[in-house]
């Protein structure tokens, strides 16, 4: 087990009520917490394993197609989410035309390489739809948003 994934699996155990990691072994010694089932922490440990399966997947697929959105500052697109979409990253606008916080039309989406992400920008992450509006930015330029940077 990795360290941050020790540490994320401490910090649950925190906030599921137990004072001690020995607590995780016997929960009726819980110290006038709660004492929650063995289907219940599994159930939020495997939750937050799988967000942390799911961010390295994003993060080799990003480190792979050299998008380099990690070492970015991410402020100038959420502004500019908030002016496209409101900051709503999982919204289409009301012809189905243009999907995601940055409003990418699905043919500009999959012909820059966001289908590696979703098969439209609604369904990627914010972080994922950041990696492709950079990829789109240095191909084309900001002409490609209304809303400027």
């Amino acid at each position: 087990m990795s360290k941050l994934t020790f540490t994320i699996l401490f910090i649950l155990a925190i906030m599921l009520g137990y004072s001690t990691t020995a607590d995780l072994k016997n929960p009726e010694r819980a110290h006038g917490h709660p004492v929650y089932t063995q289907e219940h922490v599994d159930y939020h440990i495997g939750k937050y394993q799988r967000l942390i399966r799911q961010q390295a997947r994003t993060n080799r697929v990003l480190r792979r197609q050299n998008h380099g959105v990690l070492a970015t500052r991410i402020k100038p697109w959420v502004r500019l989410a908030y002016c496209e979409s409101g900051n709503r990253w999982h919204i289409s606008d009301a012809n189905n035309i243009h999907f995601g916080g940055l409003q990418f039309k699905t043919k500009t989406w999959l012909g820059i390489g966001g289908g590696v992400f979703a098969p439209r920008a609604d369904l990627a992450t914010p972080i994922q739809q950041v990696a492709v509006a950079q990829k789109l930015k240095a191909k084309y330029g900001k002409s490609q948003w209304e809303c400027s940077f």
